[in-house]
């Protein structure tokens, strides 16, 4: 009886162990769902944001440049939406049809906060220049 028992026991965990491995659910960062943007660049200040989305975690946040009017680059970094703007973000140019994973302190500084991906023209431009691409605060 004693190694009947025994060898259920072995064969249910077995199947557990097994079964485990099948329903593993993947790990993924806290915001990383990617969100159009698109916008006119001006040619005064050429700065263009994006809508407002919560910073979750310790990840990069995430920018593609999908299209740009005059073809070349783009400068991308990361800001606080509301006071103090200033999250310690790295400024990565990029090219039409790249993207960039953008470095941050948003999280460390403020827990989940609000923060918005901001787009400049890379060069001085006379007249409008629009832009569209995606971006997520978080990245996986």
């Amino acid at each position: 009886m004693k190694g009947i028992i025994r060898k259920v026991v072995g064969v249910v965990a077995m199947a557990v162990s097994i079964l485990s491995f099948a329903f593993v659910i993947p790990a993924y960062a806290g915001n990383s769902g990617d969100s159009g943007w698109t916008f006119s660049l001006s040619p005064v200040h050429g700065i263009g944001r994006t809508g407002q989305r919560q910073k979750q975690d310790y990840t990069p946040s995430y920018v593609k440049l999908n299209s740009k009017s005059d073809g070349g680059t783009a400068w991308a970094w990361i800001e606080r939406t509301y006071q103090n703007p200033d999250v310690h973000s790295q400024v990565r140019i990029i090219d039409v049809g790249k993207d960039a994973k953008i470095s941050n302190d948003a999280f460390d500084m403020y827990g989940r906060v609000q923060v918005s991906a901001c787009i400049q023209n890379s060069v001085t431009h006379s007249g409008y220049v629009a832009v569209s691409g995606l971006w997520s605060p978080d990245s996986v």
